[in-house]
């Protein structure tokens, strides 16, 4: 239930909708307060001393008519603007950092703030704009003076939020800014699904992946004599998140096991194998029913999502570089960029323990027995795309170097140092067949067999 909490909140805090929609309802109510305020304690009938004070709160049925309709037609006129702008940046985000990561821009609170305050307060205007009455021989008329103020406040408020709103723009239009943001979710994955960090096995000789055949996906697409059980996709999309607490908590009150053949951004079709399980009972009826519960804590979607994909993380990041490297942006530097920020990730991600290959019940019993992206994986897509592309440009081609150095040190498995020097090998055949620079490309290779 709290995977799906959280899967459904991501969803709803990254749409357009929510932010401003409670800035208009909170506007609507502030609207009805400051009107009954008016209407129970208005200006004219506080005491001499207060009402001495508060003159200035008073205004006429006309000023007052005048002022608030101007403030709501600037209001809604700069709010088009503003949309024109938020649009704006969002086509130049798609077209020049890729549609996937239009999702880091729309989770950001400034522009549905500026849209929601905006939205809103023209709202509150034209509420109060419709309570103000003349006064006639039959009614006294009603000004409410304290609503009116309040919308003047509120149209100075959506002045500050414009500003703060156009350097925010001007900000994120920059490109430093977009890789930096994709870091930031990285890191978070990381730390997220990777326990603890600085508690690395410091043994070179040790296997940390003791299920080898399992975990690099070779077995992921057979069950075998232990696993009779095949829990089936009911739908198509990519697994944005599995409730890996529910499902052991259901695994273990049916006193089976499971193994999920299945990670977060695997695509899955309708009828793919999700888990194999141990058969709980010999009924066959509870035993389908046990299934399809088991079926219902996988959650998918039309697209990734890096909150439990590391790799979707890492794949925006080099996305990025290998748009910078297209022949019509041109731009090596935000593609060295992205190089550095991948290069500090990835050796975060070293320094981490590596995730839990199976789930304890209370009485240290495995239940589940989890999938993870391997090392080998998650480098090789962070490098592969753009050492293609940046093949002949020896800055780009000499930070991979660099990068490679760096995770070298921190390995602490033999695994990694090998595919480690893998990636460095494909550097090194990259560099000799495509460099044509023999000055660049000498120099380069001398530094790879001189780090080997």
């Amino acid at each position: 239930m709290k995977t799906w909490l959280i899967n459904h909140w991501s969803n709803v805090r990254t749409s357009f909708w929510f932010t401003p929609a409670l800035y208009i309802v909170g506007s609507i109510a502030l609207a009805v307060a400051a009107l009954w305020f008016d209407s129970e304690y208005p200006v004219d009938d506080w005491e001499a001393d207060r009402w001495r004070k508060a003159r200035w709160l008073t205004v006429t049925d006309a000023a007052a008519r005048v002022t608030l309709g101007t403030l709501v037609g600037a209001l809604f006129t700069v709010t088009g603007v503003v949309f024109s702008l938020t649009m704006l940046l969002l086509s130049q985000t798609t077209s020049q950092y890729g549609p996937r990561l239009v999702r880091t821009f729309m989770q950001h609170r400034v522009p549905q703030a500026t849209l929601g305050i905006f939205l809103g307060t023209s709202v509150y205007g034209l509420i109060v704009l419709r309570s103000i009455r003349e006064p006639t021989e039959q009614d006294p008329g009603f000004v409410p003076n304290v609503a009116v103020l309040l919308g003047e406040l509120g149209a100075g408020v959506c002045l500050i939020v414009l500003i703060a709103f156009l350097q925010f723009v001007s900000q994120s239009i920059r490109a430093e800014t977009v890789v930096k943001s994709v870091y930031r979710d990285l890191c978070e994955v990381i730390a997220r699904l990777y326990p603890g960090g600085q508690n690395r096995n410091l043994d070179l000789n040790a296997n940390a992946n003791p299920d080898r055949d399992f975990l690099q996906g070779q077995s992921s697409t057979t069950a075998d004599s232990a696993f009779p059980l095949v829990v089936l996709a009911d739908e198509d999309g990519y697994v944005q998140d599995i409730d890996l607490d529910s499902l052991l908590r259901r695994v273990h009150l049916a006193g089976a096991q499971l193994r999920l053949a299945v990670t977060p951004g695997d695509y899955l079709v309708h009828g793919d194998a999700l888990a194999y399980s141990t058969v709980p009972t010999a009924d066959i009826a509870s035993t389908m029913d046990y299934a399809t519960k088991l079926a219902d804590h996988f959650y998918y979607g039309s697209r990734r999502t890096p909150r439990q994909d590391i790799e979707c993380a890492v794949s925006e990041l080099a996305e990025v570089a290998v748009r910078a490297l297209s022949p019509g942006i041109n731009d090596p530097f935000t593609a060295v960029s992205c190089l550095d920020y991948l290069s500090a990730a990835m050796c975060h991600l070293l320094e981490h323990s590596s995730p839990p290959l199976a789930l304890m019940d209370s009485d240290g019993v495995p239940r589940v027995l989890i999938r993870h992206r391997t090392f080998d994986t998650l480098l090789s897509t962070a490098l592969d795309q753009i050492r293609l592309y940046g093949k002949a440009d020896p800055k780009v081609m000499g930070r991979i170097a660099i990068m490679l150095d760096r995770l070298e040190r921190r390995a602490r498995t033999t695994d990694e140092i090998l595919v480690i020097k893998e990636q460095r090998k494909r550097l090194l055949e990259t560099i000799r067949d495509n460099l044509d620079d023999p000055v660049q490309r000498d120099r380069l290779v001398d530094r790879c067999q001189t780090s080997e």
